[in-house]
């Protein structure tokens, strides 16, 4: 992002209500001695248990059995405890995924993109992005994602465009066009339209705002044929 923005590391524990996982507690399922445990769903649940199966038997070493499940690409952690009672256990921890990835998958926290039916994520943002801007569309989404919050929209979609341009839609229908340049800049300009509109009581429905402009914003209005420019507005400086 031409250095505008400060990378972020990726935080684990960032709003909850965008990358956790729809799961359940789980009865614990054994094969001889050894059993698993985790905030799975059932997909993940039955396809660790086949890996279990596949690896138990007379003799097996449970180093294999974590190695093998840990090879699957949506599994995060796997840990072998002692239980008092159940005797071995194979605790597993699945990956959080924080998006919808390009319509056929989802993006996880550490940028990892999952193909399947393992997840059944619910209320997630939309990524669209070339191959390999996985990581970038989760930078610009942690960054971003809190600034609009402030003013009360939520990103619904979030594209990055072949030639490097950023659009945002927001849950409310808001497009908000970032462009590929100034980033930072852009930003702060719509959030001083933002500020103007609270200041002055201004409740109209904004269908998009174009900060692509030098100086200034294209806003659209609900009520108004056409847009028009926003210039006056003061600055506003945002910390990202």
């Amino acid at each position: 992002m031409n250095g505008i923005f400060l990378r972020l590391g990726l935080m684990a524990s960032l709003s909850l209500g965008f990358i956790s996982l729809a799961v359940v507690a789980l009865d614990k399922s054994s094969f001889g001695s050894l059993s698993i445990s985790g905030d799975l769903n059932s997909e993940q649940l039955l396809r660790a248990k086949e890996i279990l199966a596949e690896n138990s038997g007379r003799g097996s070493n449970p180093r294999n059995i974590i190695s093998a499940l840990s090879k699957l690409p949506w599994i995060r952690e796997v840990n072998l405890r002692k239980h008092w009672s159940l005797g071995s256990v194979l605790e597993v921890s699945p990956k959080n995924v924080i998006a919808y990835w390009n319509d056929d998958s989802f993006i996880a926290n550490d940028g990892v993109v999952l193909q399947g039916d393992l997840f059944r994520a619910g209320s997630l943002p939309y990524f669209y992005g070339p191959k390999g801007s996985e990581k970038n569309l989760i930078d610009f989404y942690l960054q971003v994602s809190g600034v609009l919050r402030r003013y009360g929209h939520q990103i619904n979609e979030l594209k990055l465009s072949g030639l490097g341009s950023w659009s945002i839609e927001t849950q409310t229908g808001l497009h908000l066009f970032l462009g590929r340049n100034e980033l930072k800049n852009r930003l702060e300009r719509f959030v001083a339209l933002e500020e103007h509109r609270r200041i002055n009581g201004d409740e109209r429905t904004v269908l998009s705002v174009d900060a692509r402009y030098p100086g200034g914003l294209a806003v659209r209005f609900a009520d108004e044929k056409f847009g028009r420019i926003s210039r006056n507005l003061a600055h506003k400086e945002i910390d990202l």
